[in-house]
Protein backbone atom coordinates (compact mmCIF):
# COMPACT_ATOMS: atom_id res chain seq x y z
CA UNK A 1 0.00 0.00 0.00
CA UNK A 2 1.33 3.50 -1.26
CA UNK A 3 2.29 5.96 1.99
CA UNK A 4 -0.25 9.22 1.87
CA UNK A 5 1.80 12.08 1.70
CA UNK A 6 1.18 14.42 4.58
CA UNK A 7 -0.26 17.57 4.35
CA UNK A 8 3.26 19.67 5.22
CA UNK A 9 5.09 17.60 2.93
CA UNK A 10 6.86 19.98 0.38
CA UNK A 11 7.31 18.52 -3.00
CA UNK A 12 9.25 20.32 -5.46
CA UNK A 13 5.84 20.95 -7.99
CA UNK A 14 4.65 23.00 -4.76
CA UNK A 15 8.26 24.66 -3.97
CA UNK A 16 7.91 25.98 -7.39
CA UNK A 17 4.71 27.48 -7.10
CA UNK A 18 5.42 28.97 -3.86
CA UNK A 19 8.83 31.23 -5.50
CA UNK A 20 6.34 32.15 -8.66
CA UNK A 21 3.64 33.12 -5.87
CA UNK A 22 6.21 35.27 -4.02
CA UNK A 23 7.52 36.49 -7.26
CA UNK A 24 4.18 37.77 -8.43
CA UNK A 25 3.71 39.57 -4.98
CA UNK A 26 6.73 41.19 -4.78
CA UNK A 27 6.18 42.46 -8.51
CA UNK A 28 2.56 43.45 -7.75
CA UNK A 29 3.95 45.53 -4.34
CA UNK A 30 6.93 46.92 -6.86
CA UNK A 31 4.07 48.19 -9.11
CA UNK A 32 1.63 49.31 -6.58
CA UNK A 33 4.94 51.72 -5.13
CA UNK A 34 5.28 52.87 -8.82
CA UNK A 35 1.65 53.94 -9.24
CA UNK A 36 1.42 55.25 -6.25
CA UNK A 37 4.74 57.38 -6.75
CA UNK A 38 3.29 58.16 -10.42
CA UNK A 39 0.05 59.32 -8.67
CA UNK A 40 1.13 61.63 -6.24
CA UNK A 41 3.45 63.29 -9.18
CA UNK A 42 0.21 63.68 -11.08
CA UNK A 43 -1.64 65.37 -8.85
CA UNK A 44 1.19 67.21 -7.72
CA UNK A 45 1.97 68.60 -10.95
CA UNK A 46 -1.99 69.23 -11.81
CA UNK A 47 -2.19 71.40 -8.79
CA UNK A 48 0.89 73.52 -9.67
CA UNK A 49 -0.31 73.73 -13.32
CA UNK A 50 -3.97 75.05 -11.97
CA UNK A 51 -2.11 77.04 -9.71
CA UNK A 52 -0.26 78.96 -12.82
CA UNK A 53 -3.59 78.80 -14.75
CA UNK A 54 -6.07 80.52 -12.15
CA UNK A 55 -3.01 83.08 -11.88
CA UNK A 56 -2.41 83.40 -15.93
CA UNK A 57 -4.52 86.15 -17.69
CA UNK A 58 -4.70 84.18 -20.56
CA UNK A 59 -6.85 81.77 -18.61
CA UNK A 60 -10.55 81.83 -19.80
CA UNK A 61 -13.19 79.80 -17.48
CA UNK A 62 -16.29 78.54 -19.55
CA UNK A 63 -18.94 80.41 -17.76
CA UNK A 64 -17.24 83.82 -18.79
CA UNK A 65 -17.14 85.60 -21.90
CA UNK A 66 -14.47 87.78 -23.36
CA UNK A 67 -15.75 90.80 -25.31
CA UNK A 68 -14.21 93.33 -27.45
CA UNK A 69 -16.94 96.10 -28.50
CA UNK A 70 -16.35 98.69 -31.70
CA UNK A 71 -14.21 100.70 -29.99
CA UNK A 72 -11.71 97.86 -28.56
CA UNK A 73 -13.61 98.08 -25.25
CA UNK A 74 -12.55 94.90 -23.27
CA UNK A 75 -14.80 93.07 -20.89
CA UNK A 76 -14.92 89.65 -18.78
CA UNK A 77 -17.93 89.02 -17.91
CA UNK A 78 -20.35 86.06 -16.36
CA UNK A 79 -22.43 84.55 -19.01
CA UNK A 80 -25.10 83.59 -16.74
CA UNK A 81 -25.30 87.91 -15.62
CA UNK A 82 -26.55 88.97 -19.22
CA UNK A 83 -27.96 85.17 -20.18
CA UNK A 84 -29.78 84.16 -16.81
CA UNK A 85 -33.16 85.24 -14.72
CA UNK A 86 -34.41 88.48 -15.51
CA UNK A 87 -33.87 91.06 -12.82
CA UNK A 88 -36.25 92.79 -11.11
CA UNK A 89 -38.70 95.79 -12.47
CA UNK A 90 -37.45 99.22 -12.29
CA UNK A 91 -39.44 102.02 -11.78
CA UNK A 92 -39.39 105.64 -11.07
CA UNK A 93 -40.62 104.90 -7.19
CA UNK A 94 -38.53 101.52 -7.00
CA UNK A 95 -35.14 102.44 -9.08
CA UNK A 96 -31.96 100.93 -9.14
CA UNK A 97 -30.11 101.15 -6.22
CA UNK A 98 -26.07 101.89 -7.47
CA UNK A 99 -23.38 102.42 -5.88
CA UNK A 100 -20.15 103.81 -7.21
CA UNK A 101 -17.03 103.92 -5.23
CA UNK A 102 -13.39 103.90 -5.49
CA UNK A 103 -10.11 106.24 -5.59
CA UNK A 104 -9.90 109.34 -6.75
CA UNK A 105 -10.65 108.03 -10.52
CA UNK A 106 -14.62 107.77 -9.01
CA UNK A 107 -14.05 111.37 -8.60
CA UNK A 108 -14.61 111.41 -12.42
CA UNK A 109 -16.51 108.39 -12.48
CA UNK A 110 -19.13 108.86 -10.05
CA UNK A 111 -20.84 112.06 -11.24
CA UNK A 112 -20.33 110.66 -15.21
CA UNK A 113 -21.55 108.03 -14.58
CA UNK A 114 -24.00 109.00 -12.08
CA UNK A 115 -25.70 111.71 -14.08
CA UNK A 116 -25.81 108.85 -17.56
CA UNK A 117 -27.60 106.73 -14.80
CA UNK A 118 -29.72 109.31 -13.13
CA UNK A 119 -31.37 110.19 -16.88
CA UNK A 120 -33.00 107.07 -17.27
CA UNK A 121 -35.17 108.16 -13.85
CA UNK A 122 -35.33 104.27 -12.67
CA UNK A 123 -31.55 104.45 -10.99
CA UNK A 124 -30.77 106.46 -7.72
CA UNK A 125 -27.11 106.58 -7.66
CA UNK A 126 -24.60 107.46 -4.61
CA UNK A 127 -20.92 107.62 -5.16
CA UNK A 128 -18.17 108.48 -3.16
CA UNK A 129 -13.94 108.69 -3.79
CA UNK A 130 -11.38 109.17 -1.44
CA UNK A 131 -8.09 110.65 -3.28
CA UNK A 132 -4.87 108.76 -2.95
CA UNK A 133 -6.40 104.99 -1.52
CA UNK A 134 -6.22 101.90 -2.64
CA UNK A 135 -6.34 98.13 -1.02
CA UNK A 136 -2.42 97.46 -0.44
CA UNK A 137 -2.58 100.39 1.96
CA UNK A 138 -5.32 100.41 4.46
CA UNK A 139 -3.93 102.24 7.06
CA UNK A 140 -4.59 105.36 5.03
CA UNK A 141 -8.46 104.48 4.15
CA UNK A 142 -9.57 101.04 4.77
CA UNK A 143 -11.94 100.56 1.84
CA UNK A 144 -13.40 96.82 3.33
CA UNK A 145 -14.26 98.51 6.59
CA UNK A 146 -16.26 101.79 4.68
CA UNK A 147 -18.00 99.74 1.58
CA UNK A 148 -19.29 96.98 4.39
CA UNK A 149 -20.83 99.98 6.85
CA UNK A 150 -21.83 102.15 3.21
CA UNK A 151 -23.71 98.76 1.89
CA UNK A 152 -25.29 98.35 5.02
CA UNK A 153 -26.53 101.82 5.35
CA UNK A 154 -27.52 101.92 1.52
CA UNK A 155 -27.97 98.51 0.89
CA UNK A 156 -27.16 98.63 -2.98
CA UNK A 157 -28.37 96.17 -5.85
CA UNK A 158 -25.29 96.81 -8.22
CA UNK A 159 -22.18 98.53 -7.45
CA UNK A 160 -19.46 100.07 -10.08
CA UNK A 161 -15.79 100.12 -8.29
CA UNK A 162 -12.52 101.35 -9.41
CA UNK A 163 -9.52 101.26 -7.51
CA UNK A 164 -5.90 100.25 -7.74
CA UNK A 165 -3.77 103.09 -9.39
CA UNK A 166 -2.35 104.02 -6.10
CA UNK A 167 -1.45 100.35 -5.30
CA UNK A 168 1.22 100.77 -8.30
CA UNK A 169 4.27 101.06 -5.86
CA UNK A 170 3.91 97.45 -4.50
CA UNK A 171 5.02 96.12 -7.91
CA UNK A 172 8.56 97.62 -8.07
CA UNK A 173 11.53 95.65 -6.76
CA UNK A 174 11.33 97.00 -3.32
CA UNK A 175 8.72 95.61 -1.95
CA UNK A 176 9.65 91.89 -3.76
CA UNK A 177 12.75 91.42 -1.66
CA UNK A 178 11.38 89.15 0.36
CA UNK A 179 10.58 86.29 -2.74
CA UNK A 180 12.05 83.16 -3.17
CA UNK A 181 14.66 83.68 -7.04
CA UNK A 182 13.77 82.35 -10.04
CA UNK A 183 15.90 79.08 -10.91
CA UNK A 184 16.71 78.23 -14.03
CA UNK A 185 14.77 74.83 -15.60
CA UNK A 186 11.89 75.48 -12.43
CA UNK A 187 8.24 76.75 -12.57
CA UNK A 188 8.66 81.19 -12.22
CA UNK A 189 7.69 82.02 -8.00
CA UNK A 190 4.74 84.14 -8.28
CA UNK A 191 5.75 87.11 -6.28
CA UNK A 192 5.03 88.07 -2.81
CA UNK A 193 3.39 91.46 -3.58
CA UNK A 194 0.54 89.57 -5.83
CA UNK A 195 0.34 86.73 -3.75
CA UNK A 196 -0.76 89.58 -1.06
CA UNK A 197 -2.48 92.03 -2.83
CA UNK A 198 -4.81 88.94 -4.79
CA UNK A 199 -5.99 88.48 -1.36
CA UNK A 200 -7.00 92.01 -0.48
CA UNK A 201 -8.51 92.15 -3.70
CA UNK A 202 -10.39 88.66 -2.86
CA UNK A 203 -11.60 90.33 0.28
CA UNK A 204 -12.78 93.43 -1.16
CA UNK A 205 -14.82 91.71 -4.04
CA UNK A 206 -16.47 89.52 -1.68
CA UNK A 207 -17.78 92.18 0.31
CA UNK A 208 -18.83 94.14 -2.83
CA UNK A 209 -20.78 90.59 -3.77
CA UNK A 210 -21.87 89.70 -0.56
CA UNK A 211 -24.85 87.59 0.71
CA UNK A 212 -26.98 88.96 -1.37
CA UNK A 213 -24.79 88.42 -4.99
CA UNK A 214 -24.96 91.89 -5.91
CA UNK A 215 -23.57 92.88 -9.70
CA UNK A 216 -20.57 94.64 -9.16
CA UNK A 217 -19.01 96.26 -12.32
CA UNK A 218 -15.06 96.75 -11.50
CA UNK A 219 -12.94 98.68 -13.41
CA UNK A 220 -9.25 98.25 -13.80
CA UNK A 221 -7.08 101.37 -13.84
CA UNK A 222 -6.66 103.29 -16.93
CA UNK A 223 -3.05 103.69 -18.76
CA UNK A 224 -0.83 106.27 -16.75
CA UNK A 225 1.28 108.68 -18.85
CA UNK A 226 4.66 107.76 -16.58
CA UNK A 227 5.89 104.28 -17.12
CA UNK A 228 6.45 102.98 -13.74
CA UNK A 229 3.13 103.65 -12.76
CA UNK A 230 1.97 102.37 -15.84
CA UNK A 231 3.77 99.11 -15.21
CA UNK A 232 2.47 99.05 -12.02
CA UNK A 233 -0.88 99.50 -12.55
CA UNK A 234 -1.12 97.31 -15.58
CA UNK A 235 0.17 94.55 -13.46
CA UNK A 236 -2.95 95.30 -10.43
CA UNK A 237 -5.37 95.87 -13.17
CA UNK A 238 -4.64 91.94 -14.69
CA UNK A 239 -4.59 90.27 -11.54
CA UNK A 240 -7.89 91.99 -10.72
CA UNK A 241 -9.13 90.57 -13.65
CA UNK A 242 -7.79 87.19 -12.41
CA UNK A 243 -9.21 87.46 -9.41
CA UNK A 244 -13.06 88.32 -11.03
CA UNK A 245 -13.08 85.37 -12.56
CA UNK A 246 -13.82 83.85 -9.22
CA UNK A 247 -17.29 85.56 -8.77
CA UNK A 248 -19.84 84.89 -10.57
CA UNK A 249 -21.36 88.16 -10.62
CA UNK A 250 -18.73 90.75 -11.60
CA UNK A 251 -17.83 92.13 -14.52
CA UNK A 252 -14.33 92.84 -14.96
CA UNK A 253 -13.86 96.28 -17.36
CA UNK A 254 -10.57 96.84 -18.79
CA UNK A 255 -9.95 100.60 -18.37
CA UNK A 256 -6.62 99.98 -19.51
CA UNK A 257 -8.25 99.44 -23.38
CA UNK A 258 -10.50 102.22 -22.51
CA UNK A 259 -7.61 104.92 -22.59
CA UNK A 260 -4.97 103.79 -24.46
CA UNK A 261 -3.96 104.83 -27.86
CA UNK A 262 -3.04 101.98 -31.14
CA UNK A 263 -0.21 100.65 -29.68
CA UNK A 264 -1.28 100.08 -26.39
CA UNK A 265 0.28 103.38 -24.58
CA UNK A 266 -1.10 106.42 -23.29
CA UNK A 267 -3.01 109.18 -24.90
CA UNK A 268 -4.47 112.11 -24.06
CA UNK A 269 -7.26 112.40 -26.55
CA UNK A 270 -9.46 109.77 -27.61
CA UNK A 271 -12.76 109.28 -29.89
CA UNK A 272 -15.73 108.79 -27.92
CA UNK A 273 -18.57 106.97 -28.56
CA UNK A 274 -20.14 109.51 -30.25
CA UNK A 275 -17.02 110.32 -32.71
CA UNK A 276 -15.82 113.16 -31.25
CA UNK A 277 -12.34 113.98 -30.45
CA UNK A 278 -12.13 114.66 -26.41
CA UNK A 279 -9.55 115.23 -24.18
CA UNK A 280 -9.91 112.30 -21.96
CA UNK A 281 -7.11 113.10 -19.33
CA UNK A 282 -6.03 115.91 -16.93
CA UNK A 283 -2.51 117.17 -17.16
CA UNK A 284 -1.13 114.85 -14.64
CA UNK A 285 -0.96 112.07 -16.54
CA UNK A 286 -2.69 109.82 -13.94
CA UNK A 287 -6.52 111.37 -13.72
CA UNK A 288 -9.48 111.99 -16.46
CA UNK A 289 -10.83 115.46 -17.60
CA UNK A 290 -14.78 116.26 -17.12
CA UNK A 291 -14.90 114.59 -20.70
CA UNK A 292 -12.92 111.41 -19.57
CA UNK A 293 -15.09 110.74 -16.76
CA UNK A 294 -18.15 110.96 -18.93
CA UNK A 295 -16.89 108.57 -21.06
CA UNK A 296 -15.83 105.92 -18.66
CA UNK A 297 -19.00 106.37 -17.07
CA UNK A 298 -20.82 105.70 -20.79
CA UNK A 299 -18.87 102.12 -20.56
CA UNK A 300 -19.67 101.57 -17.59
CA UNK A 301 -23.59 102.37 -18.08
CA UNK A 302 -23.68 100.07 -20.95
CA UNK A 303 -22.67 97.19 -19.04
CA UNK A 304 -25.00 97.81 -16.19
CA UNK A 305 -27.21 98.08 -19.20
CA UNK A 306 -27.08 94.69 -20.42
CA UNK A 307 -27.67 92.95 -16.55
CA UNK A 308 -30.46 95.29 -15.63
CA UNK A 309 -32.04 96.82 -18.83
CA UNK A 310 -31.96 100.76 -17.67
CA UNK A 311 -32.50 102.06 -21.19
CA UNK A 312 -35.55 99.19 -21.96
CA UNK A 313 -37.33 100.56 -18.30
CA UNK A 314 -36.41 104.47 -18.46
CA UNK A 315 -38.61 106.84 -17.35
CA UNK A 316 -38.75 110.03 -19.07
CA UNK A 317 -38.58 113.22 -17.85
CA UNK A 318 -38.92 112.03 -14.54
CA UNK A 319 -34.90 112.24 -13.76
CA UNK A 320 -33.35 110.92 -10.15
CA UNK A 321 -30.83 113.25 -8.16
CA UNK A 322 -26.78 111.87 -7.83
CA UNK A 323 -25.71 112.12 -3.94
CA UNK A 324 -22.14 112.70 -3.40
CA UNK A 325 -21.46 110.74 -0.02
CA UNK A 326 -20.21 113.34 2.76
CA UNK A 327 -16.59 112.99 3.08
CA UNK A 328 -15.80 112.23 -0.43
CA UNK A 329 -12.84 113.61 -1.60
CA UNK A 330 -11.60 114.69 -5.44
CA UNK A 331 -8.92 116.73 -7.79
CA UNK A 332 -10.32 119.31 -8.59
CA UNK A 333 -11.10 120.11 -12.65
CA UNK A 334 -11.12 116.03 -12.60
CA UNK A 335 -14.97 115.41 -12.66
CA UNK A 336 -17.68 115.82 -14.64
CA UNK A 337 -20.34 119.07 -13.65
CA UNK A 338 -22.90 117.93 -11.26
CA UNK A 339 -25.35 120.64 -11.93
CA UNK A 340 -28.12 119.69 -14.22
CA UNK A 341 -31.28 118.85 -13.84
CA UNK A 342 -30.98 115.10 -12.97
CA UNK A 343 -28.09 115.98 -10.17
CA UNK A 344 -27.60 116.84 -6.80
CA UNK A 345 -24.42 117.10 -4.86
CA UNK A 346 -25.54 116.77 -0.90
CA UNK A 347 -24.32 116.30 2.32
CA UNK A 348 -20.39 116.16 0.44
CA UNK A 349 -18.35 118.87 2.75
CA UNK A 350 -15.10 117.12 1.56
CA UNK A 351 -16.05 117.04 -1.86
CA UNK A 352 -13.97 120.05 -2.47
CA UNK A 353 -11.36 117.59 -2.16
CA UNK A 354 -9.63 119.97 0.77
CA UNK A 355 -8.79 117.57 2.99
CA UNK A 356 -7.62 114.96 0.07
CA UNK A 357 -4.47 114.26 -1.32
CA UNK A 358 -3.33 114.21 -4.80
CA UNK A 359 -1.19 111.52 -6.79
CA UNK A 360 -0.56 108.46 -5.36
CA UNK A 361 0.14 106.23 -2.14
CA UNK A 362 3.06 104.49 -1.26
CA UNK A 363 3.69 101.83 1.41
CA UNK A 364 3.51 103.86 4.38
CA UNK A 365 1.16 107.62 3.04
CA UNK A 366 0.33 109.51 0.43
CA UNK A 367 2.46 111.70 -1.50
CA UNK A 368 1.70 114.11 -3.68
CA UNK A 369 0.09 117.91 -3.11
CA UNK A 370 -2.66 118.74 -1.22
CA UNK A 371 -6.26 119.50 -2.98
CA UNK A 372 -8.04 122.63 -3.01
CA UNK A 373 -11.19 124.00 -3.33
CA UNK A 374 -10.90 125.77 -6.60
CA UNK A 375 -9.38 124.56 -9.75
CA UNK A 376 -5.90 126.21 -11.19
CA UNK A 377 -5.47 125.42 -14.53
CA UNK A 378 -3.15 127.19 -17.32
CA UNK A 379 -2.90 127.04 -21.08
CA UNK A 380 0.18 125.57 -22.98
CA UNK A 381 0.54 125.06 -26.39
CA UNK A 382 0.85 120.67 -26.12
CA UNK A 383 1.35 117.66 -28.61
CA UNK A 384 -1.88 115.60 -27.94
CA UNK A 385 -2.59 111.85 -29.33
CA UNK A 386 -6.11 110.93 -30.55
CA UNK A 387 -6.85 107.07 -30.56
CA UNK A 388 -9.63 105.34 -31.43
CA UNK A 389 -10.47 103.36 -33.09
CA UNK A 390 -7.72 101.45 -33.67
CA UNK A 391 -5.29 102.36 -36.76
CA UNK A 392 -6.67 106.06 -36.80
CA UNK A 393 -3.94 107.65 -34.43
CA UNK A 394 -3.35 111.46 -35.20
CA UNK A 395 -0.68 113.82 -33.50
CA UNK A 396 -1.78 117.71 -33.28
CA UNK A 397 -0.92 120.93 -31.81
CA UNK A 398 -3.38 122.59 -29.97
CA UNK A 399 -3.98 125.26 -27.07
CA UNK A 400 -5.42 122.95 -24.04
CA UNK A 401 -5.95 124.22 -20.90
CA UNK A 402 -4.24 121.91 -18.37
CA UNK A 403 -5.42 122.02 -14.92
CA UNK A 404 -2.22 122.34 -12.40
CA UNK A 405 -2.87 119.71 -10.00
Amino acid sequence: MKRLMATDDISPHSRRADARRRRHQRKRRTTLLLSTLVIVMIVGSAAAYAERERFSVLSQPSEREKTIDKQDHVVDRPVELTKGTKRRALTAKQPLRLWIGGDSLAGSLGPGLGRIAADTGVVAPVYESRVSSGLANPGFFNWPKRATAELARLKPEAIAFIIGTNDYPIVTGRQLSGDSPIVEGQQPVRPKWSIEYEKKTEEMMQILVGDQNRTVFWVSPPVMKDAKINNGARQIGELQRNVAKGFPSVVWIDGYSLFDDANGEYATRIIDASGDSILARAGDGVHLSPAGGEYLGGAVFDEIDLVWHLRDQAVTGYPQRVVETKGSTYIPGTRPSTLGPATQSTGASGATGASGVSGVTGGTGSTGTTGSSSTTSSTSSTSTTTTRPRGSTTTTTTQTTIPIL
